[in-house]
């Protein structure tokens, strides 16, 4: 009898100590949750916005690499081999992707001034 009237108070404060943790973490999870479902909605949102912002560009591919080129004079005659003409103001900007230096050639970022300018390319 004795032993069960020790372990009665430890019992209720543990109880007690329990209730008031659960008590505190209940609306910190709820935070969390609402919080990730934030971060989800950005993910989205942010990942719609590069996918758009990446309509007019075209990737090149398998193009041997010189030191000091000039990637939108290489779009220019990628164009010209496939019997289109670009002009150099159809072009926005142009870069290479990856370290330069690797055994294979690099692929080449092409954005147009505009969709149009992308089709005509295609």
């Amino acid at each position: 009898m004795v032993s069960s009237l020790k372990e009665s108070p430890k019992d209720e404060i543990q109880a007690m100590v329990n209730l008031a943790i659960k008590q505190e973490v209940k609306p910190l999870l709820t935070k969390i949750s609402e919080l990730k479902s934030r971060v989800h909605y950005h993910e989205s949102e942010m990942d719609a916005s590069n996918q758009y912002s990446r309509r007019n560009c075209v990737l090149i591919s398998n193009i041997d690499e010189h030191t000091g080129e000039d990637t939108n004079t290489i779009a220019i005659k990628v164009a010209k081999e496939g019997s289109l003409t670009i002009e150099p103001s159809d072009i926005d900007r142009s870069h290479k992707i990856g370290k330069p230096g690797e055994k294979k050639s690099r692929d080449i970022v092409v954005k147009f001034v505009s969709y149009q300018s992308k089709a005509k390319f295609l």
